[in-house]
Parts: C-alpha cells; structure tokens; sequence
C-alpha cells in the first residue's frame, strides 16, 4: 500500500512550502523505489542499552537519541506485543509528559528515504508522529496509519521523498502516550564507491597483461614448430 503525503516545509508571512513525500506499507516497493539502501538489525547490540541520557551510534551510521527514561535498545528475547521478530529491536517510549517529543533518530547524511518494522505502533489510541527534519527546519510530519484496535502491529511502514528533498533526523512526537518497537530498519546511502586506479598503476597493470600475452603466443609458436618438424 502505498500513500501521497503533502506536508508543511516551512512557514513564513508571504508563503508555504510543501514537502511531497510517499508513504509504504509494503516493504519490497518501498526498496523499489528507495533504490540503494542501508541496513541496521541492531543486532550488534548484545545487552540492553539506554539512548537517555546518552546516545546510541550504531554500526549503520543511526544515532538513537532520547529524552526520557525507557528508550533503550532492547536485546532480550521475548514474545509480547512489542516484539517484532524475536531479535534485539529498538524500544520507544512516547509518553514522558512536559515533552514535544522524546527520541530521535539521527541519520549519517541527509537521506530521501527511511522503513522500518515496527510493533505495537499506533495501538489502542496511542499516537505518536514522525517529524522530519533537515537541521532545523521540519521538512514533514507523517502520521503512520492505525491498524485497528491490535494497533501497527508488527507492520512495515517507510517513506521516500520527492526529487529534491532530504532530511537527516526523525523526531518522534507525542499526541498520547505510546509504547513502541521497531526493527529491521533500511534508509537510503550511496552505493560503495567503486575502487578507481591510478593512472600509472593502470598503466602497469595493462603494461602487465600485454607482457603475458606476448610469453603466451611465443610459447604457442613455439608448440606449433614443434608439431611441424
């Protein structure tokens, strides 16, 4: 399933401008259309660790930060509603009062496109938005969809940008308490870059090869003289 979502960029006297962003539901279209992307299973993780009141940087390059208490990676196995595949998952906690918003995801680089599996997400009329950001300026704010009265429960959802718009944090908004788990995570980075040789070293190595090849065809003429007499 997929959703178009037309959201505030930035607000000033004279004008609005509007980030245009697609939402998934559907893990494979959303790799389609996210193209090249990175992943974090957070399994790298082998105890539960707090990102409050210090942050998380993950082999990825995601860095976890929070601002309340029960934001923590979590590395046990368990089998409740906020499990998503029975490996370390990432648990959020919405719900601290007096707070905008109470974690953070921040990415490596401005991106164009996030997913993730997540539990328990939009249950039993807890709510919690995800506010894009590129620096300070909020790019987007996405409301995931509700799932019913099991909630998101244990669902992909991501979205992509339009051409031209990136972001490089995601900030989770409280509207009502929420308690939530997410796993399996892809965002978009650039491919592995290519190793490119030196001009003299490329000059060597065809220098190389053109040297073998004269050894082989002069060990072939021979074989074919010896076959003659």
């Amino acid at each position: 399933m997929q959703r178009k979502w037309m959201s505030l960029l930035s607000l000033t006297v004279s004008f609005n401008v509007m980030a245009d962003f697609d939402e998934y539901e559907d893990r494979a279209a959303f790799l389609a259309a996210a193209g090249h992307t990175i992943q974090e299973d957070f399994n790298s993780v082998v105890t539960n660790t707090d990102f409050f009141p210090d942050p998380v940087r993950l082999p990825s390059g995601l860095t976890l930060v929070a601002d309340g208490e029960n934001n923590f990676i979590d590395a046990s196995i368990k089998d409740d509603e906020t499990d998503v595949n029975g490996t370390t998952s990432v648990a959020f906690f919405t719900g601290q009062l007096n707070m905008d918003t109470n974690a953070r995801i921040l990415l490596p680089e401005p991106i164009t496109a996030f997913g993730a599996q997540f539990a328990a997400l939009q249950d039993s009329g807890e709510r919690t938005r995800f506010q894009l950001r590129l620096g300070d300026v909020v790019v987007a704010t996405l409301t995931p969809p509700t799932g019913g009265s099991d909630g998101f429960s244990n669902r992909f959802y991501g979205f992509v940008a339009d051409a031209g718009e990136t972001f490089d944090s995601i900030w989770l908004v409280r509207l009502e308490n929420d308690a939530f788990a997410m796993d399996d995570v892809a965002f978009s980075g650039k491919p592995a870059p290519v190793p490119v040789l030196s001009a003299p070293f490329a000059l060597l190595l065809v220098g190389i090869l053109a040297a073998v090849g004269q050894r082989r065809i002069g060990q072939l003429e021979k074989l074919d003289e010896g076959c003659l007499d």
